[in-house]
């Protein structure tokens, strides 16, 4: 079936436990799913900081 271009999900106790996707379709997935994520320019090691502050002055 996934051969085929079809998504195949296999669960164990009503639970899903895997995904089968095709090939072709995980590049647009990943990308997909990361889809407004981020917006506009970052200092990735700014926005880290401010995190960090952030938790560490609310958790004291």
């Amino acid at each position: 079936m996934v051969m085929e271009g079809n998504e195949v999900i296999v669960t164990k106790n009503g639970k899903n436990v895997r995904r089968f996707i095709p090939q072709d379709a995980v590049v647009s997935f990943l990308s997909d799913s990361l889809k407004g994520v981020l917006k506009g320019n970052y200092d990735l090691k700014k926005e880290n900081k401010e995190r960090l502050t952030k938790k560490y002055e609310t958790s004291h």
